[in-house]
């Protein structure tokens, strides 16, 4: 089943032939038609709200979750056992672990990130932290996310989005070693389709913390300098902030010590340019490094640690990657983070 066959399963196995029918009828195409014929027989729902459910659906394909049987399939030929998509990435060793990534997704196009503990430990932490944040350019996310407890008890929430950022709370995630699913997609486009559409940017930060706090959403960037007026090479760092970033296009990327700093003879102190952070927060953040002369490409944690991305190069593109977000590093920073797990391609 390609993936258009699949959502026409699903909208008729929950709202039935004559959405096709009216689909046919109405003087509308694409999502304009679906909307308009859910509206017509008297749904609430809109396409996204389809397309979310449905999401969900790929991954948990199970009639006994939710209200109306809507996180599976009711064809009895679409069962779990024959359906079901796996996470596209999953992360591991909370609460000790940060994840902190940048991506690109196509619209319509979703993907699977798993957070998980793995074994049930004590720990202050036991929250889960997730911060969304998606592009301002032709950015219309939405960011369903999925929990399952120890228990197999499953339930299925929305980061709520403000100006495209929004953060979701999930506690007691290690001591009930829960997972999560995280479902980000795009909504942006809605006609006028063509072959090779763009991607849209977005990052995530998943941590572990001890206190839900209630953080005010940042507002409009309202500093006018331009992404452009910093060459690549540049030494960027928020006023009265340590931390400092070297800028590559429209990236940036922290060097996480001043050992590293100072392993590069390019590099020097006195060039560091202080800026505000509305300026740092124009560029998104990069976290791959490969080292001159590796083939290994690796993703950076806040922690101190890199992950081997254990993939194709096929596989590093469809799980949303860019090789221009990778920074060329030299041997001595990466030998200076300690090896995690490898990060394997789960489709």
């Amino acid at each position: 089943y390609g993936a258009a066959s699949l959502f026409i399963h699903y909208l008729v196995d929950h709202y039935g032939e004559e959405v096709l029918t009216r689909m046919v009828l109405n003087n509308k195409v694409g999502i304009a038609s679906v909307d308009k014929a859910l509206a017509d027989l008297g749904y609430a729902e809109t396409f996204s709200d389809v397309f979310a459910d449905w999401s969900v659906a790929n991954y948990l394909n199970n009639c006994q979750i939710g209200t109306e049987n809507k996180y599976c399939y009711l064809n009895k030929n679409l069962t779990y056992q024959r359906l079901h998509v796996d996470q596209t990435v999953s992360y591991s060793g909370f609460p000790n672990l940060i994840v902190s990534r940048s991506s690109s997704i196509k619209d319509w196009l979703s993907y699977w990130y798993r957070f998980r503990q793995g074994t049930v430990q004590s720990t202050d932490r036991d929250t889960l932290k997730l911060e969304f944040t998606g592009s301002d350019n032709k950015g219309d996310f939405r960011v369903p996310y999925i929990v399952i407890d120890q228990n197999n008890q499953t339930t299925v929430k929305f980061i709520s989005l403000e100006d495209q950022k929004g953060i979701a709370y999930i506690p007691n995630f290690t001591s009930l070693n829960k997972s999560v699913i995280m479902i980000p997609f795009n909504q942006y486009q809605k006609e006028n389709f063509g072959a090779n559409e763009s991607s849209t940017s977005f990052t995530f930060t998943a941590s572990s913390v001890d206190t839900l706090v209630i953080e005010d959403i940042v507002g409009d960037n309202e500093d006018n300098n331009s992404i452009n007026d910093y060459p690549e090479g540049s030494l960027l760092r928020a006023k009265n902030d340590y931390k400092v970033y070297i800028i590559k296009g429209n990236y940036k990327r922290w060097v996480q010590s001043a050992e590293i700093f100072n392993q590069y003879e390019h590099l020097h102190w006195k060039d560091i340019i202080d800026v505000d952070l509305s300026v740092l927060d124009q560029y998104k953040e990069s976290w791959l490094i490969r080292a001159d002369g590796d083939k290994k490409v690796y993703e950076l944690n806040a922690d101190g640690t890199k992950h081997w991305l254990n993939m194709t190069a096929e596989q590093f593109t469809i799980t949303g990657h860019l090789w221009d977000m990778v920074y060329i590093t030299n041997s001595f920073e990466r030998d200076s983070y300690t090896t995690g797990s490898d990060v394997m391609y789960g489709g």
